[in-house]
């Protein structure tokens, strides 16, 4: 059964819906203010959320989270001073990673809620994006700049690259060797993830990119644009055989 983890409600609560039948399955309110972000272990048991009020819970259902087993979080992780604008959790790595508009990440254990480092904005500026790569490198990035960083989990900077344009969204390939990034120039760009350059680019879309996603199977890419446009891209060659992400999109 697929289905759909929501934040944004007026009433602060995350909501997880079917996607099927569109039925409600579960809305739960814990948070004191909007959930801004929410992340998902690829096992699906573990749901983190993260919020305007500062807080990032952590929820498990070990049946999977869409059987009406959250009524309650698990753990509540502290630590930042503002908005936490994104989430990301990993349970193979066994860590949560929250960034925040107070200018860091917080890296905490999955399991057990512990303080493990933080990683701040080498200049000082609020965190807008962040993903994590299951190889463990973190990205993050501040439109008060518009530059993109790359640090190891262990809190070592890797790389940065100014991206010239205000990025909506980006996310990182599964085997962890590219970033695939959109915004309000209207292209989705493919970086190498450790040195942040470009190595493709797809033609110029119609409207800004506002989300992006890969298929779990890496078959497609999936691109939504601002005028509520959702696009496709296979990245299958003729042949039927699973190509890299680089070497099909190249022939688009």
């Amino acid at each position: 059964m697929g289905f759909i983890v929501s934040g944004g409600q007026w009433d602060n609560t995350f909501r997880i819906i079917q996607v099927e039948t569109g039925k409600l399955l579960i809305s739960i309110g814990h948070h004191k203010d909007i959930v801004t972000c929410v992340s998902l272990t690829s096992n699906n048991t573990v749901l983190v959320t993260g919020s305007k009020d500062s807080t990032v819970m952590v929820w498990e259902d070990e049946k999977g989270i869409s059987n009406g087993g959250l009524d309650r979080s698990r753990l509540i992780l502290c630590g930042h001073s503002d908005e936490v604008t994104c989430v990301a959790s990993d349970h193979l790595l066994d860590v949560v990673i929250s960034s925040s508009l107070d200018r860091k990440c917080l890296i905490h254990n999955l399991k057990k809620g512990q303080y493990i480092r933080s990683i701040l904005h080498p200049n000082g500026l609020p965190i807008h994006l962040m993903a994590l790569a299951k190889s463990s490198e973190i990205v993050f990035y501040s439109e008060n700049d518009l530059v993109m960083h790359v640090y190891s989990i262990n809190g070592t900077k890797i790389s940065s690259a100014y991206v010239s344009e205000r990025l909506s969204c980006f996310i990182i390939t599964p085997d962890s060797q590219f970033i695939v990034t959109g915004g309000d120039k209207k292209m989705i760009t493919i970086r190498h993830l450790h040195n942040l350059e470009i190595v493709h680019q797809l033609p110029k879309m119609d409207y800004p990119i506002i989300s992006l996603s890969i298929s779990p199977e890496e078959f497609h890419l999936f691109a939504a644009l601002s005028d509520g446009s959702l696009w496709t891209f296979s990245l299958i060659s003729s042949h039927s055989v699973k190509q890299t992400i680089i070497s099909s999109l190249e022939n688009i």
